[in-house]
C-alpha cells in the first residue's frame, strides 16, 4: 500500500512541476505564432458600403 501511495505522489509531483507547466509553453508559443501570422496577413479591401468581403448576389 505504502509504494502505491508514494508512486501516487511521485507522479502527482511531475505531473504538476514538469508537464503541466510543459503543454502550457507549447500553447503559449502556438498562440503567439498565430498572432504574428494573423498581423501579417493583408487585410480585405473594403467596399464603398463599408461591407468587407463577399456580397451576396441575387439568383
Amino acid at each position: 500500500m505504502a509504494i502505491a501511495v508514494i508512486g501516487g505522489v511521485i507522479s502527482s509531483t511531475l505531473l504538476t512541476l514538469w508537464v503541466v507547466p510543459v503543454v502550457f509553453l507549447g500553447v503559449e508559443r502556438l498562440r503567439g505564432r498565430l498572432r504574428r501570422r494573423r498581423a501579417h496577413e493583408v487585410p480585405v479591401a473594403q467596399d464603398d458600403d463599408g461591407a468587407s468581403g463577399l456580397r451576396q448576389t441575387a439568383a
